[in-house]
């Protein structure tokens, strides 16, 4: 069975942030070494071209994949906010909604004390 990381909100918000300084920030940063390094003349013997072209992809790879996260992580809170009404409606326990709506086990310590989400 795969195992299933959910976000915390400290990280989601430490991921927005990140996701927003390379938007607004990186991004430009990044444009601005390229059009210097074009300034230099000729692109095939140009290695600082090649280093912000490299550098580029970088920035591009890492916002592709924070979107991700958070376009997932969002869908994750959707179907928790579904089953929190779900339970509300119907007084279910909520391992079992959890468990049948969603594949997650509660997995408990000794102490009877969640301690892990396990899907």
């Amino acid at each position: 069975m795969e195992e299933k990381n959910f976000m915390t909100p400290e990280g989601y918000n430490k991921t927005k942030e990140r996701l927003n300084y390379l938007l607004t920030v990186k991004r430009q940063e990044v444009a601005n070494k390229i059009a210097e390094a074009r300034s230099y003349g000729d692109l095939s013997e140009n290695s600082e071209y090649d280093i912000a072209r490299d550098e580029q992809a970088s920035v591009e790879t890492e916002i592709f994949e924070l979107e991700n996260k958070l376009k997932l992580n969002n869908i994750e809170l959707k179907a928790c906010y579904d089953i929190i009404k779900e339970l509300l409606y119907k007084n279910e326990k909520i391992e079992t909604i959890l468990k049948d709506k969603l594949g997650i086990e509660i997995l408990d310590d000794k102490n009877n004390n969640i301690n892990h989400l396990h899907k």
